[in-house]
């Protein structure tokens, strides 16, 4: 469903940062398919940095 998928990894106590890109016409399939899966997603229309993914995480 996605068109390009990165994985940020990050040691413990943090877990990995995953990222998806889903083209418009398929968002909302990919957006039922997490929430069906109980998959925590944030929303965002521009990749934060490595810095900004941990601040996040603290």
């Amino acid at each position: 469903m996605s068109a390009n998928n990165e994985i940020e990894i990050f040691n413990d106590p943090y877990d990995n940062y995953c990222r998806f890109e889903v083209e418009k016409d398929q968002y909302k399939d990919f957006m039922d398919y997490l929430d069906l899966e109980g998959i925590r997603y944030e929303v965002s229309t521009d990749k934060p940095s490595r810095d900004q993914l941990l601040e996040g995480m603290r």
